[in-house]
């Protein structure tokens, strides 16, 4: 009898007539990407978004947003060019792990203030003694904090800011010439005049003008 008398509310419930009440996620914003967007002209490359910024107020370049990565990743040479101690550094038990599967313990984190033209956060980084092609890993707590789509097919972030949707180009020319030895600097050897620090700053492009609910 019970059973039954269950079963009927359940059928009765699927017959009402009164209002069921629903979910209502409100939309926050949206990024495209289309053939426009696309640095290279077919579209065919092998190159990473390296973007450039600030970091506690010294221009940095070689910035690289990996969505691969959990955390975000400052080299101890880089570390010490913003005039930083490891003395300043926070103990934890954080294991990086690169492509080899290599394992090897953050020296520390650091809370760093860091700006990429319209977006500033304070951001953790966890600092590691090795070698890279990059200055600074900005990894996904980077990425979600700021809202920020990075594409590698086509050279660039997005994020939407005031109603907007926002484009940072990378840059064609990320690597000095005595970088030119790192495996990727090949796949930006197109251009002969790369520079460290690129004569023109950085900008955001504005792409549309969409309202945001």
């Amino acid at each position: 009898m019970l059973y039954k008398k269950r079963h009927e509310r359940r059928r009765g419930s699927h017959t009402s007539e009164e209002p069921q009440a629903t979910l209502e996620i409100p939309q926050r914003f949206t990024v495209t990407f289309t053939d426009e967007d696309m640095q290279e002209e077919d579209g065919y490359h092998n190159r990473l978004p390296y973007i450039s910024g600030y970091l506690c107020e010294i221009k940095m370049s070689k910035m690289l947003a990996d969505g691969c990565s959990t955390v975000i990743i400052l080299p101890l040479h880089i570390l010490k060019l913003v005039n930083i101690s490891t003395k300043d550094l926070q103990t934890t038990r954080v294991m990086i792990q690169g492509f080899n599967q290599e394992r090897q313990r953050a020296l520390g984190k650091v809370s760093l203030d860091l700006m990429i033209v319209g977006l500033e956060k304070t951001s953790w980084f966890h600092v590691i003694d090795s070698k890279s092609t990059y200055n600074t890993l900005l990894g996904r707590p980077w990425i979600h904090s700021n809202n920020v789509v990075p594409s590698i097919l086509h050279q660039c972030l997005k994020y939407c800011k005031d109603g907007s949707e926002w484009m940072i180009k990378a840059y064609e020319n990320p690597s000095t010439i005595e970088e030119s030895y790192f495996a990727d600097a090949k796949y930006y050897q197109r251009n002969k005049t790369s520079e460290a620090h690129p004569k023109e700053e950085p900008e955001a492009h504005r792409v549309a003008q969409s309202k945001i609910n």
